[in-house]
This record gives C-alpha cells, sequence and structure tokens, in this order.
C-alpha cells in the first residue's frame, strides 16, 4: 500500500463525503422533530458495550459516506466543468513541461504520484470545494423537503405536532442562508484547487527543465 496516495484519499473522502452526508441527516434529523417522523441517527446508548459502539460507529460512518456521495452524484448547477475549461485554455503548454499537449486532470494526477506533498495539498483543496458543492446541494434538498412537510401538513396528509412559527422559520431561514453562503464560497474554492495544480505543476516543471531532466519519474 502507498500511504503517499492512500491517506490523501481517505482523507478527501471523510471531507468530500462523510461530511456533507453528516450534515445532511443531522439537519434533516432536526426538521423531521416536529413532524412525528424520527429518524434513528445517533442512538449509541451509555449502556452499550465498547464493541456495540464501535460497530455504531462504523455503520454511522458508511451511512454519511454513502449520503455524501449520493449528493456529489446529484449536484446540479456546479462551477467545476466551467472553471476547468477556462484554466485548461488558459494553459500555456510552451512553458510546461517540453510543451506537452496536458490538461488539468493530467497534472493533478502526475503530482500526486511524483510529488506526494504537492499532491496532498491539491487532495485537500478539491476536497474542500467538493465538500462546499456537495453541501449546498444538501442544504438545497432539506428546503425543498421543508417545503413538502410544509405542503403534506396543510393539506392534512399527517399532522405536524407542536407547531411553532418561529421554530419552523428558523428550519427553513437557516438551511437558505447556508445554500446562499456555501453557494458564494464554491466558486472560488474551484479557483484556488485548479489555479494551484496549474501553478504547482508549472513551478515543478522548471525546476525539472533547469536539472535537465527530460520527463516526469516516479520513485
Amino acid at each position: 500500500m502507498k500511504f503517499s496516495l492512500t491517506v490523501p484519499q481517505l482523507f478527501y473522502d471523510v471531507i468530500a463525503r462523510v461530511l456533507p452526508g453528516f450534515f445532511f441527516l443531522i439537519l434533516l434529523k432536526v426538521l423531521m422533530q416536529d413532524t412525528g417522523i424520527s429518524l434513528e441517527v445517533f442512538r449509541i446508548s451509555p449502556t452499550d458495550n465498547a464493541v456495540m459502539t464501535l460497530g455504531y460507529g462504523l455503520g454511522y460512518l458508511f451511512i454519511f459516506y454513502l449520503t455524501g456521495w449520493l449528493l456529489e452524484a446529484s449536484v446540479f448547477l456546479s462551477t467545476e466543468k466551467k472553471i476547468k475549461h477556462k484554466f485548461n485554455r488558459q494553459i500555456n503548454y510552451e512553458n510546461v513541461w517540453l510543451g506537452e499537449n496536458i490538461k488539468i486532470d493530467d497534472m493533478f494526477q502526475l503530482l500526486r504520484l511524483r510529488h506526494p506533498e504537492a499532491g496532498f495539498r491539491v487532495v485537500k483543496l478539491r476536497a474542500e470545494a467538493r465538500m462546499l458543492e456537495s453541501t449546498r446541494c444538501a442544504m438545497y434538498f432539506i428546503i425543498l423537503t421543508f417545503l413538502v412537510i410544509c405542503l403534506l401538513g396543510y393539506s392534512g396528509f399527517f399532522v405536524i405536532e407542536r407547531i411553532s412559527p418561529l421554530s419552523w422559520g428558523i428550519k427553513f431561514i437557516v438551511p437558505l442562508i447556508i445554500f446562499e453562503r456555501l453557494r458564494k464560497l464554491e466558486k472560488p474554492a474551484w479557483k484556488r484547487y485548479f489555479g494551484n495544480v496549474s501553478r504547482i505543476y508549472k513551478l515543478i516543471s522548471m525546476e525539472m527543465k533547469a536539472k535537465g531532466e527530460n520527463k516526469w519519474h516516479f520513485d
């Protein structure tokens, strides 16, 4: 196992998939509190032994990961492709290694394989951008779920318990504010990621050319 590649990938999975899944399920549980519908999340009891607690923890981790993975697959209006296309067009191939016609995604993989330290940094930046993107999508689904609950409750499909206008107002406004803030942060995050990949790759390529190296070698 090559830890220089495995550890960053695990780090990426935690940030980009587990955290969005965690935020989504926790907010969904809070949203459902006044509906009479209970989500079985975080039901670890103090009386549980260590093995049961570990099993619950691993089970929740898997659920959070799967939820985050589904959120990632459900992303809409992403700025990633647009920014990636822009950076690919801006690459000055004459200043890159041997004028090779290389793309941003290829640069990213080469950095991970050839320079694990630089690769870990760009993996972190990509994970942060993906987390913002997936969590934004999660907030959208939370808002949509809120509207569906209100519609079904108003139509008499089920009874909403302990109706508090302030409580329900907060449940709607908070995800809406988070959604808007994440939308603002998402584009700069992708720019930082693609910008760092391009910049670090060019610097390493210039260093290699100065040393007379004519190819990216792998240890």
